[in-house]
């Protein structure tokens, strides 16, 4: 039974095959005599015989065609699905331009208009200024002349108490000047 095994599994070994060198040698074994013709060979021989049969290698081919249609159809989608995000993004940048254009042309808009706000106003800061040095101007010339006599409306009472006193000391002395009366001056006083 071992033998049996023995020649099903490597061939037979007892039939006496000399085609291998070493097995005419009475010491040493031929592993490999009777491989040739095993039955596990001939059994392989005859499935690769059927697996490289040409019907069997059409079917085989068209396996792989389908695969490789699905493959490329796969492709095909993604490259679409790319081309579509593409596009979209394109159209976003597109609109993101004219956005950043307006933005821009916007600003240049405020940037003038600020420029003359500035100016304006820096023109009316001038002429503020201006303006209160000539009523200080004015201010001050109306005070010189009240102080000869005229009249300053924007004397307080205690600086017409001051002319006053004034007036009744120089009253004391003869004066000339008509106007440096105290009774002229009362008269200028109720007439405006």
């Amino acid at each position: 039974m071992e033998q049996g095994f023995l020649d099903h599994m490597y061939g037979d070994l007892g039939s006496g095959h000399l085609e291998s060198p070493v097995a005419h040698d009475d010491d040493s074994v031929d592993i490999y005599s009777g491989l040739d013709n095993s039955p596990r060979i001939s059994q392989t021989a005859e499935k690769s015989c059927t697996l490289f049969s040409p019907r069997r290698l059409k079917d085989s081919m068209d396996l792989y065609e389908e695969i490789i249609k699905e493959e490329q159809q796969e492709k095909e989608a993604t490259c679409n699905e790319l081309k579509t995000k593409l596009d979209a993004a394109q159209n976003h940048v597109k609109e993101l331009l004219q956005k950043l254009e307006q933005i821009q042309l916007q600003n240049t808009s405020l940037q003038t208009q600020n420029m003359c706000l500035k100016k304006n106003i820096c023109a009316l800061f001038k002429t503020a200024r201006m303006e209160i040095l000539r009523k200080d101007d004015e201010i001050s010339r109306l005070t010189q002349r009240g102080g000869r006599g005229g009249y300053c409306p924007s004397f307080t009472r205690s600086q017409n108490n001051f002319q006053r006193n004034q007036d009744s000391s120089q009253n004391s002395a003869p004066t000339h000047n008509p106007a440096a009366r105290p009774e002229n001056q009362r008269s200028r006083i109720h007439k405006n």
